[in-house]
């Protein structure tokens, strides 16, 4: 029958021996065992699996879904718990396309490079881009012939010499399943299948609303990953492991206890109480799909209290950090603060004459009050009314 994502499928591991499929002596002092592995030899333990063994017969039963395409379910033979021999069946699904989907991560302001895999025409006049995500549940044509089409995007989307699609200063809603198809004639049917390719776009959110930021002040970070799914939505059941982590410019997890760290999916807060040293700091979100470097975003603190005064934030888009980055201020060692720009003995004295100003106003206007009420009539003290009161 046709396989669909969506559908659910059982597979049957039999081995056969001379006593008949499936049938293992289970007195024998040898011990066969059938398990479904992943191409890396590990158990599949997933709970969308649902494993049956009995001797040497065991099934596999799992709900498709679209990265199910062109895998391989691999049942394998041990004895006595050594691997002798494995054997694979191939799910390929109707409706999805035969090219594998290419996953792309980027950092918001950056670039992105999605590479078409089906081209037919080497001058792209065959190719075609679609965009598409499930928030607005509509596809986008992007470019046509290859030709730009797309009238709000022209000047950020540009077609390469190899029909690729070149996306410039990455915005959080490019993120999304982009389509690379081939049409050999004008107003005729696609021509071959389509080769997808899944963008997700790194962003980090700085603290809100806008305040200065000073020694002692406590910020939040949001380091959050676009999907085509929606912000901070990544499949946590996805054959692909996301994870994002706060790290210094070496790479390193942040693990002093003034840091706290709060992970959910594809959505990640770092709350910290802001030091001297941390001025012109950058605070860096990494992203690893199966533990692998991915892409990294920062941000960067400007300390108010610091020389400069005004308070700015810096959101540079970054590569993976190398081995011979350096961290901003080592040793956590409070920087120098430079002279202040006015004499500091003027500065006392204009700071000293507007206080003692502020101080005396209210004594003033409180002798003022007190002297016009007393020398007024008794009776008209006497006669009811509102009673203003000036405290000092």
């Amino acid at each position: 029958t046709e396989l669909n994502p969506g559908g659910t499928v059982t597979l049957h591991c039999i081995l056969y021996t001379r006593d008949g499929p499936g049938r293992c002596n289970e007195v024998s002092v040898h011990k066969p065992n059938l398990s479904w592995v992943t191409e890396k030899g590990a158990q599949l333990v997933k709970s969308r699996y649902k494993v049956e063994t009995n001797l040497c017969n065991s099934t596999l039963t799992v709900t498709l879904r679209q990265e199910d395409n062109n895998r391989k379910w691999i049942c394998q033979l041990t004895v006595d718990s050594e691997v002798k021999t494995s054997h694979s069946y191939t799910t390929i699904l109707s409706g999805v396309s035969a090219y594998d989907t290419v996953g792309v991560y980027s950092p918001v302001g950056d670039h992105a490079t999605l590479q078409c895999a089906n081209v037919a025409q080497p001058d792209c006049s065959s190719t075609a881009w679609n965009y598409e995500n499930r928030g607005s549940r509509s596809v986008t044509e992007l470019v046509g012939h290859g030709k730009v089409t797309d009238p709000q995007r022209t000047e950020r989307l540009t077609v390469e010499s190899d029909c690729s699609l070149h996306i410039s200063d990455l915005h959080p809603e490019d993120a999304g399943l982009y389509t690379c198809r081939q049409y050999l004639i004008e107003d005729r049917p696609q021509h071959g299948e389509d080769a997808p390719v899944l963008l997700s776009v790194l962003s980090i959110s700085p603290p809100s609303p806008v305040t200065e930021l000073n020694p002692g002040s406590t910020v939040t970070l949001y380091c959050i990953l676009y999907t085509r799914d929606g912000p901070g939505r990544c499949n946590k059941d996805s054959v692909h492991k996301h994870n994002l982590s706060w790290v210094t410019e070496k790479g390193t997890q942040l693990v002093n206890s003034r840091y706290k760290v709060e992970t959910f999916l594809c959505l990640s807060m770092l709350t910290v109480t802001l030091r001297q040293e941390d001025n012109n700091r950058k605070w860096r979100c990494q992203l690893t799909v199966d533990s692998e470097v991915k892409t990294s975003h920062s941000y960067t603190t400007i300390l108010s209290d610091n020389p400069g005064g005004r308070r700015t934030t810096t959101m540079s888009p970054t590569s993976p950090p190398s081995s011979s980055s350096k961290i901003d201020n080592p040793g956590g060692k409070r920087k120098p603060t430079s002279p202040p720009s006015s004499p500091p003995k003027i500065e006392l004295a204009i700071r000293l004459a507007v206080f003692f100003t502020l101080l005396i106003i209210p004594a003033l206007i409180g002798a003022h009050y007190y002297i016009k009420k007393r020398n007024r009539p008794q009776t008209e003290q006497d006669s009811p009314g509102v009673e203003m009161q000036v405290l000092t």
